[in-house]
C-alpha cells in the first residue's frame, strides 16, 4: 500500500458519502468479511454505505455481522441500479476484472462515481481510479486491516474485527496456504484483541454442516481419480448428485482442498455442473510450484491466485473432464 493510495483515500472520505461496496460473483469468506468490515467502518465515521452481492453469498456466512442488510442484485434489481446512480463512491472488494461480477460489472463500468480497488489477485485489470493491489497477501481482509489501521483503529470494533478474521481464516485455509505469512498471524491476534471469539468463527464456519452435505463430500471423494502419470487428482459432481443430496450453496467450499491431503499429489481439481446454463465450474488448488492461475487462464476462461484458482467449461461433464486431461497432457512438462 503506497502513501499515495491511502492520502488518496482519506481525501474522499474525508466529508460524508453514499458508498457502494462490492465483493465478487459467488462471494466467499473474504469477499464478504472485507465488504461487510468496511462498511461497519465507513457507518461508524459517518458514512451511508451499502454492500451489494451480484448474487446470494453461502448459507454458511448467514451469521456474520451486518450480513442482512446487503442487497442482492438478482434480488433487487432496481433497488441496486438505484443505489448506483446514486452513490458518490464505489468500492469493490476482492476481484480484479468486472467480469467476476457478471451483470453487474457493466452498471458498475458506467458509474460516474470514482471507483476504489481493494483486491490481492493477480494479473489485475485496470478499471478503477485508486488502486490497492498486492497478489503476496493472503487475502483481502488483510489488506482491508492495514487499510483501516493507517485511517485510524478507534472504530474497529467486535462487529468489524469478526468479518475481517473470517476472511483471513476462509482465504488462508485456516492459516495453512503458502502466502500465510507472519504479518497474516499478527494482524489475526490483533483482531482477537479486538473480541474476536475464534472457537465462534470455527464453528459457524466448519460446523454446522447438513447430513447431506457430509454425503456428498462422501460421494466426492468414492468418485476421486488420480490423472495416470501426473501428480493430480479430481473430484465431479454431476447436478443429480448436488439434487440428491439437499445442496445448498456453499456446500461444496473446502471439497477441492481433500485432493491436495495426499502425498505426492500436487494438483487437485474439483468439477461441478450447472445444468441451467450447460456449464461446469473447476476449481483448482495446488500445493506448491503449480500455477493454478496461469492454467485457469490460458485453457478455463479463468484465473486467480498461484495455488488456487478458478475457471469454467461450456459444456456437459463428459467434455468438461476430456479438455481437463488433454489440457493437462500439454502442461505435464510443469510437473517435472
Amino acid at each position: 500500500m503506497t502513501e499515495k493510495f491511502i492520502n488518496s483515500l482519506r481525501r474522499l472520505l474525508a466529508n460524508p458519502k453514499k458508498i457502494v461496496l462490492i465483493p465478487h460473483y459467488n462471494p466467499d469468506g473474504d469477499a464478504m468479511g472485507s465488504a461487510l468490515a468496511l462498511q461497519l467502518y465507513l457507518s461508524k465515521i459517518g458514512h451511508d454505505a451499502v454492500v451489494i452481492t451480484p448474487n446470494d453469498y453461502p448459507m454458511v456466512l448467514d451469521w456474520m455481522p451486518q450480513i442482512d442488510s446487503t442487497l442482492n442484485f438478482y434480488r433487487h434489481r432496481e433497488k441496486v441500479i438505484q443505489k448506483v446512480k446514486e452513490t458518490d463512491l464505489i468500492m469493490v472488494l476482492d476481484f480484479n476484472s468486472l467480469r467476476r461480477i457478471e451483470k453487474l460489472g457493466e452498471i458498475i463500468q458506467n458509474s460516474r462515481a470514482p471507483k476504489i480497488k481493494i483486491d490481492h489477485h493477480q494479473d489485475p485489470e485496470n478499471f478503477a481510479d485508486l488502486v490497492y493491489s498486492d497478489p503476496t497477501k493472503a487475502s483481502t481482509c488483510e489488506m482491508v486491516y492495514e487499510v483501516l489501521e493507517e485511517l485510524g483503529l478507534d472504530p474497529i470494533d467486535q462487529d468489524i474485527a469478526t468479518c475481517l478474521y473470517t476472511g483471513i481464516v476462509t482465504d488462508t485455509g485456516s492459516f495453512q496456504y503458502i502466502a500465510t505469512s507472519s504479518s497474516t498471524h499478527l494482524i489475526a491476534s490483533k483482531l482477537i484483541d479486538r473480541g474476536v471469539k475464534p472457537h465462534q468463527i470455527y464453528k459457524y464456519l466448519f460446523q454446522q454442516h447438513t447430513v447431506g452435505r457430509i454425503k456428498l463430500v462422501g460421494l466426492a471423494l468414492s468418485n476421486l481419480k488420480k490423472v495416470q502419470g501426473l501428480p493430480v487428482t479430481y473430484m465431479a459432481l454431476t447436478k443429480k448428485n448436488l439434487d440428491d443430496h439437499e445442496y445448498k450453496k456453499g456446500d461444496t467450499n473446502g471439497l477441492v482442498n481433500y485432493g491436495l491431503t495426499i502425498a505426492d499429489n500436487e494438483l487437485s481439481v474439483l468439477l461441478i455442473e450447472d445444468a441451467k446454463v450447460k456449464k461446469i465450474k473447476y476449481s483448482f488448488r495446488s500445493k506448491s510450484y503449480f500455477s493454478t492461475n496461469k492454467f485457469a487462464g490460458k485453457f478455463f476462461n479463468g484465473g486467480g491466485h498461484l495455488n488456487a484458482s478458478g475457471g469454467y467449461y461450456l459444456g456437459n461433464m463428459k467434455e468438461a473432464v476430456e479438455k481437463l486431461i488433454r489440457s493437462l497432457k500439454e502442461v505435464s512438462h510443469e510437473f517435472n
